[in-house]
């Protein structure tokens, strides 16, 4: 039997990704789409940055404090978890630790 070519797109679209792939591919192989990331807040910017590094995550962008037109000062880090997930931790005001 001769495969089409929709049938062959529809086969590889619901084929299942490789068994060595880790939790992002699976995700994003699932999502079909553009990167996930994680987004969390923080009240302990400082601390959580010195928690972080001492897990040996890979820290993209350590704590950048900015300002949000109308709601004031806040800081935000970005790195990479574990399974190789973005996540972003932010603190508004006020800035403590």
């Amino acid at each position: 039997m001769i495969e089409s070519g929709i049938h062959r797109r529809r086969r590889q679209l619901l084929s299942l990704p490789p068994p060595h792939a880790g939790p992002r591919e699976l995700i994003k192989s699932a999502a079909a789409g553009p990167d996930i990331g994680l987004i969390f807040l923080t009240d302990r910017m400082a601390a959580l940055h010195e928690r972080l590094v001492a897990l040996g995550l890979t820290v993209s962008c350590p704590p950048t404090e900015y300002e949000i037109p109308g709601r004031g000062l806040s800081a935000g880090l970005t790195c990479y978890d574990s399974d190789g997930i973005f996540v972003e931790f932010t603190q508004f005001a006020p800035l403590k630790g």
